[in-house]
């Protein structure tokens, strides 16, 4: 994955975690409009902030698109702290699409790479998990780097403030600025390794031009942010909806999954 990805990437770790805290005390989930201060907060970086805290009531979905490399469909449930995900990465030679649900303590993920495989040694064997016909069944407390990049409640909006160097709000639903994505999301890059593309990658996600719409109950309806890394450039586009009217998928029963293999965490983030 090239280093202006991974830090898109951190970035979609981020909303998709914010999102989906655990529902806020005293709130109750459903299909109704989340909770709206009587008057927005003065200060631009608390408003942003609490645009990300009207995400944490219900359900919801958003898609993603990164360039031409990625795009994503998301399902997040706060009520059962759940998110299912439908990845489709384009490279030069080949696609895939990765299908990831977490649910309770597990990660389950599916991913078909033949294709992938196949054309780096044709006629290759697949292994058994990697070839889309069954889950794996991952257990992210196995693996300190897919659990910190994977966990999905234990962060707060308050990491939005953290995370802003700079921010205007020219609308009452409109916001611009740059974000320090180390701060925000510091597990995922406290995973990197210090190879000269890591730390490449690490310096870019730490000033990060980002805009941001809201819509008219005060929740995040677009985010978007740019990323330029060793002179190439990504954005990284996201649009959220419908709110309170999604239905997750069953989680996967037993039969339908196997459990990962040993070697498969030291892939650490592969699947995120």
């Amino acid at each position: 994955m090239h280093k202006s990805v991974t830090v898109l990437a951190a970035a979609a770790a981020l909303t998709v975690t914010l999102a989906g805290c655990a529902t806020v005390a005293g709130q109750s989930g459903g299909a109704g409009p989340a909770p709206v201060a009587s008057s927005a907060p003065a200060d631009p970086k608390a408003a942003f902030a609490a645009a990300f805290a009207a995400m944490n009531v219900g359900n919801f979905g958003y898609s993603m698109v990164i360039d031409e490399t990625m795009n994503a469909k998301v399902l997040v449930d706060n009520d059962t702290k759940s998110t299912h995900a439908a990845v489709t990465i384009v490279a030069e030679e080949a696609s895939m699409t990765v299908e990831s649900y977490k649910a309770g303590e597990f990660l389950y993920t599916k991913m078909d790479l033949s294709d992938l495989v196949h054309g780096i040694n044709p006629g290759a064997p697949i292994p058994e998990g990697l070839d889309g016909k069954k889950w794996l069944r991952l257990d992210p407390s196995r693996s300190e780097r897919l659990a910190g990049s994977l966990d999905q409640v234990a962060l707060d909006p308050t990491l939005v403030e953290r995370s802003v160097l700079t921010i205007q709000q020219p609308t009452a639903h409109t916001f611009n600025g740059t974000l320090d994505l180390t701060r925000a999301t510091p597990a995922r890059f406290g995973s990197l390794d210090e190879s000269p593309s890591d730390k490449a990658a690490r310096e870019a996600a730490k000033n990060v031009p980002f805009h941001a719409e809201t819509d008219a109950d005060g929740r995040i309806a677009f985010f978007s942010i740019d990323v330029t890394d060793a002179g190439e450039s990504a954005t990284m586009k996201m649009t959220f909806g419908p709110w309170g009217t999604v239905t997750l998928p069953p989680v996967p029963a037993p039969g339908s999954y196997i459990d990962a293999p040993d070697a498969f965490y030291d892939m650490g983030t592969v699947t995120t």
